[in-house]
Formats: C-alpha cells, structure tokens, sequence
C-alpha cells in the first residue's frame, strides 16, 4: 500500500519548460526576516541566484516569513528549480543567521510550485504577487512595497499589458498564503527604504514587454515539454 506524501514535502513535477508560480515559507513560519536589512538579504539573494541558474523572474515578494513568486524556467525544463532553490534557501539562512547571531538555526520549509499552463492563469498570479505587500497590510499601495516587484513592473512594462493585468481577478485564485499578516512583524508602515535591484532577463531581440501569449492546454501530454512563448517581456 502506497502512503501519502508528508505534507511539507511535496512531490515536485519539474519536467516541463515554462512557467512557474512557487510559494515557501519559514520554519513554523518563523519572521525571521524582521528588519529592511533582512528582507534586502533575502531579496537580493533571490534575484542573484535565480540569474545564475537560468530562470527569469517575472514577479516576486518577499515577507518577514514567506515569498512568492513567478518566473521562467531555463528552455531546457524546470528541473533546475529544486537545486536553485536549495542553494537559494541556503545562502539566505546562512546571511540571517549571521545577522542575528544563531549559527546553525534551520529557516526555511520546503517550497511549492504549479506549473502555469494557461495565459488567465500566468497573468492572475502575476496580479497577485505584484498585489501580495496589500493584501497582507504592509502597505496601500504595492508599489511602496521595496522588497516585491510591483514597482519594477509599473515601471518597466508597456500601459496595454499592464491595463490587461489590472483587469484580472485574483479572489478565486487558490494559493497557500494564510500567513501572519507581516505588518508587525517590524513596525514599518510608514516609507520604506529604497532597494535597488538589478533584474536581467534572457533577450529575444528585443527589449520590451509582451504579453504571455502562447496558452498550453491542461489536457496537454505532460510527458513532452510545451515550448516557451515566442515573445518574452524584458526589464
């Protein structure tokens, strides 16, 4: 008789080249992540591993005790994901625990990820993570958010696509994100300090946004990978 998965180890389906939507939090959903100085570590940790290992962020943020985010995966597949991950999850323990003096502290649990495989879906998630710092309370405005993406992508994507975002709902979205609101966790509600972050992304000739346009079906073939969309949109 085959036995469930232990439920903070999900099984992990990486075959296929595309999108991913990926959600990890804090041992016992722990803040450790306390303090600017904290959530910069993290952040840029994030942004710096997932260039070394070939995956381009689309969207991100990150929390006191959790992150989210959605990114490409290199056009060979997504099995890289759990090595990036891993070495990710390790480099920002070690930084934290430098910080605060605990050597040897475990931070993080495993991640979860869903392979997006539907357009609505690819620009629903893109809404909520850049929507996440205001559905926690952390700020009014995303955009006032330092440590997630919203103000990169006001910036740097075209008016259309980000009026074809904005027109996306995102309350029928089923994500594990019942965390602890993070607005106390550090008492930084009113201006937030500037974090500058430098996003590259894989060109495909140009440098602009597209619209995440090529939509696989769900009753696709998961034993072959579907091919990236054509158009990429770039910082």
């Amino acid at each position: 008789m085959t036995t469930p998965p232990w439920p903070h180890a999900p099984p992990h389906w990486l075959t296929n080249a595309g999108y991913y939507f990926v959600t990890a939090s804090t041992y016992h959903r722990e803040k450790h992540f306390d303090s600017p100085e904290k959530l910069d570590v993290v952040t840029q940790l994030l942004v710096e591993t997932a260039e070394k290992f070939g995956w381009s962020l689309r969207a991100w943020a990150v929390f006191s005790n959790h992150y989210h985010f959605l990114a490409q995966s290199p056009e060979g597949g997504g099995e890289s994901l759990r090595v990036w991950l891993s070495k990710f999850h390790r480099s920002s323990a070690i930084r934290i625990n430098q910080i605060d003096g605990a050597e040897g502290r475990r931070i993080w649990m495993n991640f979860r990820e869903s392979f997006i495989t539907h357009q609505t879906s690819f620009l629903a998630r893109l809404k909520y993570v850049n929507e996440n710092p205001v559905r926690h309370g952390l700020v009014d405005v995303a955009t006032d958010y330092p440590w997630c993406s919203a103000a990169w992508f006001e910036k740097s994507a075209p008016e259309s696509f980000r009026k074809s975002v904005d027109r996306f709902k995102t309350d029928r979205i089923h994500i594990e994100d019942d965390f602890e609101r993070a607005a106390g966790a550090f008492g930084l509600l009113g201006s937030f300090p500037a974090l500058n972050l430098r996003v590259n992304h894989r060109s495909k000739g140009n440098n602009q946004f597209s619209p995440f346009h090529t939509i696989h079906s769900r009753a696709a073939d998961h034993r072959s990978s579907p091919k990236p969309p054509a158009d990429q949109w770039l910082a």
